[in-house]
């Protein structure tokens, strides 16, 4: 059975979504880089940038299934933890992201097969790519140099503060 394909933004769709989660279904929220207006991707332009082009590695999985409500945490302010279910059906998947070096920004949630099975594969062979690696060095030394340039920065500040006080003090036994 071809599944019912929505697109747009949950304001709009999100009911419609609800009521056809027991067929099988794919809901596009966005895929792709657009103008406002202009109908988001399909799944072969997913499939498309997922064979060409590095995942964003952010640390996180790029799927999930049976996903749910984010809902802050009530013990630490701006955190957040799984709420309830999003679908009343089991077998529902989440796929979001973005990529490294293109802006093609994803979220779709399926309950068909088939369309699952590609996506998982696509995902998992990403992830594994040497592309990705790289992707993921690069953060990670981006990272380092950036903490590495705010320790030399912190230790110049307190360069210059022991340097402006022991000047003080100089002075004071003038």
């Amino acid at each position: 059975m071809e599944p019912i394909i929505i697109k747009g933004c949950p304001r709009d769709k999100w009911e419609e979504v609800q009521a056809i989660q027991d067929q099988p279904f794919i809901y596009i929220q966005y895929n792709g880089s657009r103008w406002a207006g202009e109908e988001e991707g399909d799944i072969p332009e997913l499939a498309d940038m997922l064979r060409n082009y590095a995942l964003q590695p952010d640390g996180f999985s790029h799927y999930s299934k049976d996903p749910c409500h984010g809902v802050e945490d009530p013990a630490r302010r701006g955190h957040y933890i799984d709420g309830p279910r999003m679908y009343r059906v089991d077998g529902v998947y989440h796929f979001s992201g973005n990529f490294y070096e293109y802006s093609h920004a994803f979220c779709i949630h399926t309950n068909h097969a088939e369309t699952i099975a590609l996506l998982v594969s696509l995902f998992d062979a990403n992830v594994t790519s040497e592309a990705y690696k790289k992707a993921k060095a690069d953060i990670v030394r981006a990272e380092n140099e950036r903490k590495r340039a705010e320790e030399e920065r912190n230790a110049k500040r307190r360069a210059d503060r022991i340097a402006a006080a022991r000047s003080v003090l100089a002075e004071a036994e003038l």
